[in-house]
C-alpha cells in the first residue's frame, strides 16, 4: 500500500506500510505524524529527494498518543528525590498532598505499576485505574490491565485526553520523556528511601509553586510545584 506522510515541510509517498492495528507511526524530531511505515521503506519526496525510513524516524504508538494527550506525572519526592522504599514503609504523612492528588486526578485515568497498586492497597475510586504489569495473565478486580505503555495509553484514551502517571520509579522513568507536565510535591527534608524520581531541570520550566507547612496533618513542609516540559 502507498500513502502520504510529511517530514518537515516536505510530503513523501510511502511505498510500503503496515496494515493492521499494530505498527509504527512515522515521526521526525519536529513531531510531524504520518502513516504506519516499515523501517527501511523508501520515501519519495515532492521536494526532489529520497529518504529511507530509519529507527530515528519511527517511534511506537506511545509517541503518537502522547502528542495528542496531556500526560501528567504526579509525584511526591524528598529533597534527595526519594519517593518510596522497597518494603513499602510509609515515608511521610501529608494529608494536604493527598487532598491535592484526589482533587486533580478524580475523573481522569491514572496509570501505575503493579507494585504501586499493591502499596496503595485498593482501587482508587472515581477514576479509571490502569495497571502496568508484564504478567499478561494478571487480573485485578476493578482495574484495567496493560502489558506495556502503548496499551496503557490506548486504554486511557478511551476515557480522556488527560492522563495521570502515578508511579512507581520505573513507570515514571518510562513516561518522563513524553510527559507534558510534572506535578511535584517536593518534601522538605532528607527522609531516605531506595526508590527515586529525578528529572533534568534544564528540560523543565517551573510555572507555579505553593508552599504547605508541617502541622497536625503534615509531618513535613512541602512545596507543590507545577513543571512544564520545554519541548512542548
Amino acid at each position: 500500500m502507498r500513502g502520504i506522510c510529511q517530514i518537515g515541510n516536505c510530503l513523501f509517498a510511502v511505498e510500503k506500510t503496515i496494515v493492521g492495528d499494530k505498527g509504527y507511526f512515522l515521526y521526525n524530531k519536529e513531531r510531524w505524524r504520518g502513516g504506519r511505515v516499515v523501517e527501511g521503506a523508501r520515501l519519495e519526496s515532492v521536494c526532489g529527494s529520497n529518504v529511507t525510513v530509519s529507527s530515528n524516524l519511527i517511534l511506537s504508538a506511545k509517541k503518537v498518543l502522547s502528542n495528542i494527550m496531556k500526560l501528567i506525572i504526579i509525584v511526591a519526592a524528598d529533597e534527595d528525590g526519594a519517593i518510596g522504599q522497597t518494603d513499602g514503609s510509609v515515608m511521610w504523612k501529608l494529608s494536604d498532598d493527598l487532598k491535592i492528588f484526589k482533587q486533580l486526578t478524580s475523573g481522569f485515568p491514572i496509570i501505575m505499576g503493579y507494585t504501586t497498586h499493591l502499596s496503595i492497597g485498593r482501587i482508587l475510586p472515581n477514576r479509571p485505574n490502569i495497571i502496568l504489569t508484564r504478567k499478561k495473565s494478571q487480573s485485578v478486580e476493578g482495574a484495567l490491565i496493560a502489558s506495556n505503555i502503548d496499551e496503557s495509553l490506548e486504554l486511557a484514551a478511551k476515557y480522556s485526553d488527560t492522563v495521570f502517571i502515578i508511579g512507581g520509579e520505573e513507570v515514571f522513568n518510562e513516561f518522563l520523556p513524553i510527559a507534558e507536565f510534572i506535578y511535584l510535591s517536593r518534601v522538605h527534608g532528607h527522609v531516605g528511601g531506595d526508590k527515586y524520581f529525578f528529572y533534568n531541570s534544564e528540560e523543565w520550566t517551573e510555572i507555579s509553586s505553593v508552599d504547605y507547612f508541617a502541622n497536625e496533618n503534615n509531618t513535613h513542609d512541602f512545596t507543590f510545584k507545577t513543571l512544564q516540559s520545554v519541548n512542548e
